[in-house]
């Protein structure tokens, strides 16, 4: 049996957090970084090494792109700039509904309704 990729179901944190954070549109990595932070409520913070490395692995399963900077944050710079493809919001998608699924199941558990 293959051994699973790191952009297969079910995602790492790492990974689905970069993800989220370029739900809502085109980020550099520093804006990466401080999305994820955010979005996590500082429980997952990224090294530049691991960020870089998931950016990485990402664009090679086609599930972002780089783009040029957006108007308003070219400053000459260099910043990369990465989207989500069509497939990478697919597979957001599908790991959202994947929580969801587990999520209502936990809830659903005698032991956690019981407040032990």
């Amino acid at each position: 049996m293959p051994r699973p990729r790191a952009t297969d179901p079910p995602l790492g944190p790492a990974v689905f957090h970069i993800l989220l954070a370029l739900g809502d549109g085109a980020l550099n990595g520093y804006q990466i970084t401080q999305q994820v932070a955010e979005n996590s409520n500082g429980a997952v913070t990224l090294s530049p090494a691991t960020l870089y490395e998931n950016l990485h692995r990402l664009a090679a399963a086609s599930l972002t792109a780089e783009i040029d900077p957006p108007a308003e944050e070219a400053d000459g710079r260099g910043q990369r700039f990465c989207e989500l493809s069509d497939a990478g919001v697919d597979l957001l998608r599908q790991e959202v509904e994947r929580l969801g699924r587990d999520l209502a199941v936990a809830r659903s558990v005698a032991a956690l309704k019981s407040g032990r």
